[in-house]
């Protein structure tokens, strides 16, 4: 992931720090968190996750409130907006630009 994009991304908006602090800290998530971390760009119900990743909907509350603690406890918002600027910053065939 490119750092310095998203936080490029991130600088305006009025809760840019805790965005910019929970970004510094994505590369620090274990596997499954970021694999609930990446399909959360949608915002996607709980269930839709665990159907996703073949886990209990339970699991996926357990990584969420470990990706909130981890990413600077942030909202689910945060980390949905969080999730949707990385995927921009990893995929930016993908934007208008």
């Amino acid at each position: 992931m490119d750092l310095r994009s998203l936080r490029a991304l991130i600088a305006e908006r009025e809760d840019a720090e805790e965005l910019c602090r929970g970004a510094d800290r994505i590369n620090d998530l274990t596997d499954q968190e970021a694999a609930v971390f990446a399909l959360l760009h949608t915002a996607p119900s709980n269930e839709e996750i665990a159907r996703d990743l073949h886990i209990s909907e339970r699991t996926v509350k357990f990584h969420i409130a470990n990706l909130r603690k981890k990413l600077g406890e942030v909202s689910r918002l945060q980390l949905c907006l969080l999730a949707a600027l990385t995927q921009l910053t990893d995929h930016p065939e993908h934007t208008d630009h």
